[in-house]
């Protein structure tokens, strides 16, 4: 936390490429015992490569970003509660206490299962989500994946529960267990709530791919288009 503060406050001359690469460093390790800083993580990892390639310039107004990131991080520490389990990510993967399968439609809405309760849930789209999603045409699909595994995560599960959740967006799964979207600043924000969610409420979080053709995928692409027709399955 005193190294965090040091950072968070440290005059911008003394942020270069040099002390960006220690705090990377500093932080790829914690973030295996703290999955919450993975998605900030992503944040300054792919700025470190930006800055690597000449894409971006480690100037004056970069340290200012740099330091409001320290900034978040900090109070993000300040919030944990002190403690965490080498062992929930194993339990979430292989012996979860919930099972959610979940798919989102490009046009129509959401849908998800809670496999352990058999409850079933659906809604469409509103306008701002679309609107949000199609700002960058690369990440649409992985933006609402994401925000129908956030409501799925946020409506079924309840704290202090590991959870494995399904879905068969392999880039949706793949941005989720790096925590880091390259191609916008909106997932990424998504993401960022999302752990600290799962965080607050002592969630542990498996994110699994499952293809399309797999029963209970159908079931839930059927729910995000609106059509409920499995009623015997789920009673």
């Amino acid at each position: 936390m005193d190294w965090i503060k040091h950072i968070a406050n440290a005059y911008p001359r003394a942020i270069t490429m040099k002390f960006i690469h220690s705090v990377v460093g500093v932080l790829e390790f914690l973030a295996y015992v703290l999955p919450f800083l993975r998605a900030p993580l992503g944040w300054l990892q792919r700025r470190l490569t930006a800055q690597s390639h000449g894409q971006e310039s480690c100037n004056s107004k970069f340290a200012l970003r740099f330091k409001k990131y320290m900034e978040y991080i900090q109070a993000l520490l300040y919030d944990w509660k002190g403690s965490a389990s080498l062992c929930t990510s194993d339990k979430a993967e292989t012996n979860p206490d919930r099972i959610i399968f979940a798919d989102a439609s490009g046009e129509i809405g959401y849908g998800a299962i809670d496999m352990t309760s058999k409850v079933y849930g659906y809604g469409h789209w509103l306008r701002n989500d679309l609107l949000c999603a199609q700002r960058n045409l690369t990440t649409s699909s992985t933006h609402l994946e994401i925000i129908c595994i956030a409501k799925a995560l946020f409506t079924f599960v309840k704290p202090n529960e590991c959870v494995r959740i399904h879905c068969d967006s392999q880039t949706a799964i793949f941005t989720l267990k790096k925590r880091d979207c390259h191609g916008s600043e909106d997932v990424q924000a998504a993401i960022i709530g999302l752990d600290r969610w799962c965080r607050d409420h002592d969630v542990n979080v498996f994110f699994c791919h499952t293809p399309r053709d797999d029963s209970s995928i159908r079931l839930v692409d059927s729910l995000s288009k609106g059509q409920v027709i499995f009623y015997h399955y789920v009673t």
